[in-house]
């Protein structure tokens, strides 16, 4: 459970705090992802509602904004902080992207047109000069699709990132903030079973995809989030990628401050 006393020690550490949006279109996984954090750092779901057991403190309500906040140790600590808009609110008022520097894109792997369907959110995200890393999200669902076709799912993968990628160049300029497994900004697994992984997971924990194919196709997970958890996946994404809000600043002011900056 965040401890909200150690929370304020950050606030003279401000280079260790990390503010990520999380975003998807209607149902494909944003909020679940929120409550699988919260639910693994102690939080508990009870009519819809995430509260804290011992103090009976609510942490999301339904039809409100998401949040959570967490203090991750990596080669320091850090305070992470999450927020999820709803999409129509983004839609309408793409000044809330102004609350963060990185942006976590949840992106069902079972989506049907998903591109069509991410495009403008996407191109809102690169726009407000937001940093994008990825979530392909219901990851068990497609195994469980295709079974023994794993050229299929390579391929939805590719096709995926790939489209992403043709985003972010045509809104950018350049690739620099494309979508890469090597750089450790994609993510794949399941929001609701909490499992997860990115590249620097797989080589710490030795882990093969093999190994997650056959627990997902025999439907018996067995712990599977206990040794690939997607909240670690995650973290470690953010920490790699997200830039520092005294780098993002010299280039997000202009848009965050629409009067004379100098001022």
């Amino acid at each position: 459970m965040l401890d909200i006393n150690k929370a304020k020690e950050f606030k003279c550490n401000v280079e260790n705090v990390r503010n990520v949006l999380v975003l998807s279109v209607v149902n494909n996984g944003a909020k679940s992802l929120l409550e699988r954090l919260a639910f693994e750092e102690g939080y508990s779901i009870e009519d819809d509602i995430m509260y804290d057991p011992n103090k009976n403190m609510s942490l999301t309500k339904p039809g409100e904004i998401n949040t959570f906040s967490t203090i991750y140790e990596h080669d320091n600590e850090y305070l992470l902080n999450f927020t999820n808009f709803p999409q129509y609110q983004i839609k309408d008022h793409e000044y809330m992207l102004n609350s963060a520097d990185t942006c976590l894109i949840v992106i069902s792997s079972t989506e049907l047109n998903v591109i069509e369907k991410y495009t403008k959110l996407i191109q809102s995200v690169i726009r407000n000069k937001i940093k994008p890393i990825i979530l392909i999200n219901k990851l068990d669902l497609w195994i469980r699709l295709f079974e023994d076709d794993i050229e299929q799912l390579l391929y939805r993968v590719a096709y995926i990132m790939t489209n992403v990628n043709q985003i972010i160049e045509k809104q950018r300029g350049n690739d620099d903030w494309n979508i890469e497994v090597e750089k450790d900004n994609v993510v794949f697994g399941s929001a609701t079973h909490g499992w997860g992984f990115n590249r620097q997971v797989f080589e710490k924990t030795g882990f093969e995809f093999k190994e997650i194919h056959e627990t997902v196709k025999n439907n018996s997970y067995n712990n599977l989030h206990e040794k690939i958890s997607i909240s670690e996946a995650i973290f470690e994404s953010i920490i790699a990628n997200s830039p520092l809000t005294s780098e993002s600043l010299k280039y997000r002011l202009p848009i965050i401050c629409k009067n004379d900056i100098e001022s």
